[in-house]
């Protein structure tokens, strides 16, 4: 379950898309109204839902069971008649195809990912873990494409690495679903 504030609910629904959900898989959203996150206000609609709530959280499980190696499937090519027009083009195919949260997207090119791995010593290949909730094996250069995606630079690298890598122990020793 997810709990949310009115108007956010399509918010969390194209978070969850990001992170690889289908919109069957998604939790329950429970959406309160604005209101309730003002100071001073009536509590009264969470106090009464709090045993679904608390059910919600901590007995969802994603439907999908298996993991592996996601297949990231082919290149893409976006093109335009010049670099800003092929990235406006690049954001809107990335919105289209559910693979963005609606934030603006860097084209991850092969110069660019370079470029970031050259923030570790770490070999492109070296396995971070099983990502969920689809359990795709993450590695160093995926961690190096998702931060070309969002405008990294390669000093930030070792930072995303390391919090891929709580998470993942994390998840895996304390029984929790880390996305």
């Amino acid at each position: 379950m997810v709990v949310t504030r009115q108007g956010f609910t399509q918010v969390v629904q194209n978070a969850f898309a990001g992170f690889g959900f289908s919109p069957n898989e998604a939790p329950t959203m429970y959406e309160f109204p604005t209101e309730l996150f003002i100071p001073g206000s009536d509590l009264t609609p969470i106090n009464e839902n709090i045993d679904k709530i608390i059910a919600g959280l901590t007995s969802w499980k994603p439907k999908t069971t298996s993991t592996g190696v996601v297949n990231a499937g082919a290149n893409i090519t976006v093109t335009g008649p010049d670099y800003p027009t092929a990235l406006d083009n690049l954001n809107a195919t990335f919105e289209q195809k559910l693979w963005t949260d609606g934030l603006p997207v860097y084209a991850p090119t092969q110069e660019r990912v370079n470029w970031i791995l050259q923030g570790t010593d770490m070999k492109p290949d070296d396995v971070i873990g099983s990502i969920l909730p689809r359990g795709g094996i993450g590695t160093v250069r995926q961690m190096a494409i998702a931060l070309a995606m969002a405008g990294g630079r390669p000093e930030y690298l070792p930072v995303v690495v390391a919090i891929a890598q709580v998470l993942v122990s994390h998840g895996a020793n304390a029984g929790h679903q880390c996305v």
